[in-house]
């Protein structure tokens, strides 16, 4: 039995290849506890704390005092490989004799996925590694061949156009903002009203609301001109970890506008839209039009209220009145990557083993 590993920014999802299901999610951060704050406390709570190193879902516990770093980010995929080995020894398998399959982003670097794959045949010395892109998994799921595949990660936004079946390296594009940065502008837009001494309590509370907070608006500029003539209707209360309250309005929507004007995150780079638009227009002419009607959003930073329309809207703009331009957004965003592959696995979709180097054939 093969096990399988869908990778993402933040967390990999762990189980069996050919179950529905996965027994594992873990987060791939760890947190050092080398934070000079700590040392000035006798409390042996925190004493804990500042002797250890923490990974996985451990992290989260002490996420507003210690800084989280992202293994896979910051390209660390040795210590990543023991996170996952960690895991793998809580199943009932021999691990030198299962397969590894790995759901992954296209957009990783060749010379990336050979140093993943390596770090996971040292430490695991599983005998084989296979790779299955993220955008085949999406569209085993949706049971279709063609479409625009948008993934809003944390850190990044992947497109990726596929067309019966087929991929497009043209096609594929790295927007450099994500939910993250979502989350970062709205934290600037109201820091400084505030006295704290680290962002770092801000930065889960503002992930905290920023569902149910934030939305996109089809011009901005007239929603900002209502509020400062007094309007109230986009008053939101937030309550701030030391039990102090205020109120948002403009950045509620200000902040999800850097995926159409990146400049305001200080980041130089076409806007979303433009991006999709040059990925569906890396394909033949007669081919554009079946791209266009399935454009498919996925990825938590996708969730935000209004966001699909404005992009929609924005798309319509760039295209013929004939041309059929529709965006689908995913319910389960959790679930699709793993339901794909798993589907895909078990329609025997032929997979390219790999097979460590370091074991006897």
């Amino acid at each position: 039995m093969d096990i399988l590993i869908d990778i993402g920014a933040f967390e990999s999802l762990i189980g069996n290849a050919n179950q529905d299901a996965y027994i594992f999610r873990e987060k791939t951060v760890y947190a050092d506890s080398n934070n000079p704050i700590l040392k000035n406390f006798n409390s042996s709570y925190l004493s804990e704390i500042n002797v250890k190193r923490y990974f996985g879902n451990a992290v989260m516990r002490f996420k507003n005092v210690l800084n989280i770093h992202h293994f896979l980010r910051e390209k660390d995929f040795y210590s990543y490989a023991l996170l996952i080995r960690k895991k793998l020894r809580e199943l009932p398998i021999k691990i030198e004799e299962t397969g590894i399959i790995l759901v992954i982003s296209n957009h990783y670097s060749q010379n990336d996925k050979t140093n993943l794959q390596n770090a996971l045949f040292k430490i695991l010395k599983t005998p084989r590694i296979a790779f299955l892109p993220h955008s085949a998994a999406i569209l085993s799921q949706l049971e279709i061949n063609t479409g625009v595949i948008v993934d809003i990660g944390y850190y990044s936004t992947r497109i990726e156009s596929i067309f019966k079946g087929f991929p497009n390296a043209d096609s594929q594009f790295l927007f450099p903002l994500g939910g993250y940065h979502v989350t970062k502008q709205f934290l600037n837009n109201i820091f400084s009203r505030l006295d704290y001494k680290s962002d770092l309590p801000l930065l889960w509370e503002s992930e905290r609301i920023k569902k149910d907070a934030l939305f996109v608006v089809e011009d901005p500029v007239d929603y900002s001109n209502q509020i400062h003539k007094g309007f109230k209707n986009f008053d939101y209360i937030v309550e701030l970890p030391d039990g102090n309250e205020i109120v948002i309005n403009h950045e509620r929507f200000e902040s999800p506008e850097i995926f159409f004007n990146p400049l305001m995150a200080h980041i130089r780079s076409e806007n979303l839209v433009d991006l999709i638009e040059k990925s569906i227009r890396s394909w033949e002419r007669d081919q554009v039009r079946e791209l266009c009607s399935n454009i498919i959003i996925v990825g938590n930073g996708g969730k935000i209220t209004g966001l699909n329309q404005k992009i929609e809207k924005m798309l319509k703009n760039k295209f013929a009145k004939t041309v059929d331009v529709k965006i689908s957004s995913i319910k389960d965003q959790k679930e699709i990557f793993w339901k794909g592959a798993s589907k895909s696995i078990k329609s025997q979709q032929q997979l390219k083993w790999i097979f460590n180097p370091n074991q006897e054939a």
